[in-house]
């Protein structure tokens, strides 16, 4: 949709004579449609398609919420946990391990290089959880949120936000980071959240992105009866408790029936099943409950 033509009188309009000149020497023909300058450079011009490219595939991403957040996601949580990088060039303040030591999901920055050579930042790894964050909470909130590899971003992303406030502790010494051109290791700690603004993000996480847990959930109809089948997945990999509740609701969405069932979700996960009575034209609804983030939707189903 871009034209010269529109932009220049605008400029015009509101007296903007600073990039007007830049605008005007680079000329509508460029602008518009590329090709080469006076100095042999070559541009494409803002009338091309725009198109998104995958930083680790180099192929095209699809202008669509979930593949776009994926692409970055897999760049940023990229690399197995770590607790000490580089040898003596990066590691955890008071010499103690991550609670995700081995698992995939460590943040990009914490393993990266530069022109200069070795680099592991937390302060880096802020910067890309201050958009990472935010942006995963959108697409759940516009219901964004699907995909075959749903699973994996979110357990990659869980491993990767929990590691770094790990990292970035007091409690654990901060994280011990390094840049080669500085010549310098840095203790990087929980103070540079206050920094960057990074704190209401990590109430995102905490109250309303981070699932210990995560569940699959089908209800299937059984004449008088309905089934809800779970399957539970632990990102945590410790025991969690958990409550199952199945509430059947008749065409007038009155509730007639409810079911719940305590559930220990083991390290690898679990299956597990709830069936209650319905009546014909019911809708049935699944919840679960923690003390951590309280009642919670699953799903429904109408029958």
């Amino acid at each position: 949709d871009f034209s010269y033509d529109e932009y220049i009188a605008k400029m015009d309009e509101y007296n903007f004579p600073n990039p007007k000149v830049y605008f005007e020497l680079t000329g509508k023909e460029l602008l518009e449609n590329g090709g080469s300058d006076a100095g042999g450079g070559r541009t494409l011009g803002a009338k091309i398609p725009f198109t998104y490219m995958d930083l680790l595939t180099w192929e095209k991403v699809p202008y669509e919420p979930y593949a776009l957040f994926r692409s970055t996601a897999l760049k940023l949580y990229h690399f197995l946990v770590k607790s000490d990088v580089y040898g003596d060039k990066g590691y955890q303040g008071d010499g103690s391990t991550s609670p995700f030591e081995g698992r995939m999901g460590m943040c990009y920055e914490f393993e990266a290089m530069d022109p200069g050579g070795y680099r592991t930042c937390g302060h880096y790894v802020l910067l890309t959880l201050r958009t990472s964050i935010p942006a995963r909470a959108t697409l759940e909130a516009l219901g964004y949120w699907k995909g075959e590899d749903r699973l994996d971003l979110e357990e990659r992303m869980y491993v990767g936000v929990e590691d770094t406030f790990y990292k970035l502790s007091p409690e654990h010494g901060g994280w011990i980071g390094y840049e080669k051109n500085m010549n310098s290791n840095v203790r990087e700690g929980d103070s540079i959240w206050v920094g960057e603004g990074c704190k209401f993000f990590k109430e995102v996480w905490r109250k309303y992105v981070k699932n210990d847990y995560t569940v699959s959930c089908t209800v299937a109809d059984r004449g008088k009866n309905a089934t809800a089948d779970m399957t539970f997945f632990n990102f945590l990999k410790a025991e969690v408790p958990v409550k199952a509740i199945v509430a059947s609701y008749d065409k007038d969405n009155k509730l007639t029936a409810v079911e719940a069932k305590a559930i220990k979700i083991g390290e690898e996960g679990k299956e597990d099943k709830v069936t209650i009575g319905k009546q014909d034209g019911a809708t049935v609804r699944v919840f679960t409950y923690d003390d951590v983030k309280g009642l919670q939707v699953v799903t429904e189903a109408k029958f």
